[in-house]
């Protein structure tokens, strides 16, 4: 990376590459179809040109949740795939920060629960993951056990903070979903994180789970980043929950 190229491209496997743009990545998966993008990060430099880099094929966009750091490139595609639920954020953020040089709102392509992306060779299938944002998804692709969860897997510090800017955050719905993985966790070997370590072992999602649980029923004591922050830093053990 450099100061004219915010990315650096890292080959993880033969059809999977990951985007670093400063603290976020995005995904690139190839299949014998298409490239499936999972997020664009800030947007701050020429992704659909790095990515035309890696491959010629046609690129399907899909964004885990509508956060900044995750959506800041969507405007370089014609279109990108976003779980229902995050529509009203996006248009949010789309009217204050998104707004580029086009005054054309971003394409938006509905995506529910349990609905599949085809690139050929590889399908992935969307897994709803409220909690971080309302409408947070995970990409599952089983023929190889990965998993990319978007924000509600991180190995050192989660957001759960609720204000203004970042709308919809909901503990107690985050600690259904992480649930909700465990009950799927044979179906995964592997976890790709946005953010902080590339990837989070698969049998420390329990304990993520009982820690957030333990916050919710005031078992653990939060410290307050800053004299005039309104939320706190839990430390559940190896990972902490801003909340």
């Amino acid at each position: 990376m450099n100061r004219n190229n915010p990315y650096s491209v890292m080959q993880v496997a033969e059809d999977l590459y990951v985007i670093q743009e400063s603290s976020v990545r995005c995904f690139l998966l190839l299949g014998k179809e298409a490239a499936l993008l999972i997020d664009t990060g800030f947007g701050t430099g020429d992704l659909k040109a790095e990515i035309a880099e890696i491959t010629k094929l046609p690129v399907i966009v899909a964004n885990t949740h509508s956060d900044l750091d995750h959506i800041g490139g969507n405007y370089q595609f014609e279109r990108s795939y976003l779980h229902v639920a995050e529509f009203a954020r996006y248009r949010d953020i789309e009217r204050v920060q998104l707004s580029g040089d086009s005054e054309e709102r971003h394409t938006l392509v509905p995506m529910w629960e349990s609905d599949f992306i085809d690139i050929g060779g590889g399908i992935l299938e969307i897994i709803l993951l409220p909690g971080h944002t309302p409408g947070s998804v995970a990409f599952i692709e089983r023929n190889n056990g990965i998993l990319f969860p978007g924000d509600s897997i991180l190995s050192e510090c989660i957001d759960m903070h609720n204000d203004h800017k970042h709308k919809g955050r909901n503990l107690e719905s985050y600690i259904y979903s992480l649930e909700k993985l465990l009950c799927m966790k044979e179906e995964f070997n592997t976890i790709y994180c946005s953010h902080q370590a590339l990837t989070f072992p698969v049998g420390k999602i329990e304990s993520l789970a009982k820690g957030a649980r333990r916050i919710l029923a005031g078992e653990i004591e939060g410290v307050l980043p800053s004299n005039d922050s309104p939320y706190a830093i839990y430390d559940i053990g190896g990972v902490k929950i801003f909340y």
